[in-house]
């Protein structure tokens, strides 16, 4: 067992996710009410020589106090770890914006423009091991997109959004999970056209400044 409610200052938990170390990252809500984005690790205890499973250690990636968006209301989505331990998550801020970010528990970057209202809402982004973000989102504009960050900054890519041309069609509406951003920049979504085709596709990201999907995967009538 990793946290519960009963042996912790924890009210309840959303979704968590593992990388290969076993680093197991979720989302939490203390007695208070109050959210954060924690890590745990399990420790061994080698005491006498003999390696034996401690209590495991938990730490705290973001919260509402962390200076890269403190303030009161701030809220976050469920959060995805990679092999590195670097965690990524977007954080909904008490000014009305929304923060992609990365981190651990020394420290945060932010992916977006927490100061910018452009993008209104999002579920969550996706993060490859070597850190960068993908994730989709809606616009102020009424718009939904498609973005990526690979700077290590808060420069996001849009790679496709509504309105525009794809398969023959117009993108009517697109989505990014969790686990969908690969090692080598290749990024998988779903997709809706106007026509009223939807599927999954896959985007090559490397070396182009701006991105198509290059390869549809499936397509369902």
């Amino acid at each position: 067992m990793l946290a519960d409610t009963a042996n912790s200052n924890f009210r309840t938990f959303g979704d968590a996710a593992i990388n290969n170390s076993g680093a197991v990252v979720f989302l939490g809500f203390l007695k208070d009410f109050s959210p954060g984005v924690f890590v745990a690790k399990v420790a061994k205890d080698h005491t006498n020589g003999v390696d034996e499973t401690a209590a495991p250690i938990i730490t705290v990636v973001a919260d509402p106090s962390s200076p890269a968006f403190s303030g009161p209301g701030v809220f976050f989505e469920d959060p995805v770890i990679n092999a590195r331990g670097i965690v990524a998550d977007v954080a909904f801020l008490s000014n009305g914006n929304l923060a992609v970010f990365t981190g651990n528990s020394r420290g945060l970057i932010v992916r977006t423009d927490p100061n910018s209202p452009f993008l209104t809402n999002s579920e969550h982004p996706s993060i490859d091991n070597r850190g960068a973000v993908a994730f989709s989102a809606d616009e102020a504009n009424g718009a939904r997109g498609m973005f990526v960050e690979l700077t290590g900054g808060a420069s996001p890519l849009a790679v496709l959004q509504t309105g525009d041309p794809l398969f023959g069609s117009t993108v009517t509406s697109v989505s990014v999970g969790r686990f969908a951003l690969s090692d080598s920049l290749r990024l998988v979504f779903e997709y809706e056209l106007q026509d009223g085709r939807s599927g999954i596709a896959v985007a090559s990201l490397h070396g182009r400044s701006g991105v198509e999907p290059d390869r549809e995967i499936d397509d369902e009538q």
